[in-house]
C-alpha cells in the first residue's frame, strides 16, 4: 500500500525535474545578416551578456538579397532577392543551432512598392538585418 508521504515525495521529485529542465534550456539569440552583393546570408549566435557574435554558418541566397525578416512564430526567415528573377525565399530556422534551410521560393513583381506586404510579416521596407530570440 502506498503511503501519502511517498506520493508527495514522488511529486516533489517530478516537479524538481521539470523546473530543472526548464531552467537549463536558455533561449538563444541568432543574428542573420544579408550580404547583398555577395548573394548570401551570414548566421551568428549572439552572446546576450557581451553582444559578441560568433559565426555559425552561411547560406546562398541570390544577388541583392535584402530586405529580410523573421516570422512572428520565429520559425522562418524571409529574404527578398532584388535581382532577376525578383522573389522571396523562405528559410526554416533550426531552433537549436540557428541553421537556415531554404524551403520555398515565390516570385515577386519587379517593382516592389515600399509598403506592400509580400509574405506574412514581410514588407519591402524592412532593413537588411534581422535578429530573433528563439524560446
Amino acid at each position: 500500500m502506498k503511503t501519502p508521504r511517498r506520493g508527495v515525495t514522488s511529486l516533489a521529485l517530478a516537479l524538481l525535474f521539470v523546473i530543472g529542465v526548464t531552467s537549463m534550456s536558455a533561449a538563444k539569440t541568432f543574428v542573420y545578416v544579408s550580404n547583398a552583393q555577395d548573394g548570401n546570408i551570414d548566421s551568428y549566435i549572439m552572446d546576450t551578456s557581451t553582444g559578441a557574435l560568433t559565426p555559425i554558418g552561411k547560406v546562398e541566397a541570390g544577388k541583392l538579397v535584402m530586405p529580410m525578416t523573421v516570422s512572428p512564430s520565429k520559425k522562418y526567415l524571409y529574404a527578398v532577392i532584388r535581382s532577376q528573377p525578383v522573389r522571396v525565399l523562405t528559410y526554416v530556422i533550426d531552433p537549436a543551432t540557428g541553421e537556415l534551410t531554404q524551403k520555398a521560393s515565390a516570385p515577386l513583381p519587379e517593382a516592389c512598392p515600399m509598403s506592400r506586404p509580400i509574405a506574412p510579416a514581410v514588407t519591402c521596407s524592412l532593413p537588411p538585418m534581422a535578429a530573433t530570440k528563439l524560446r
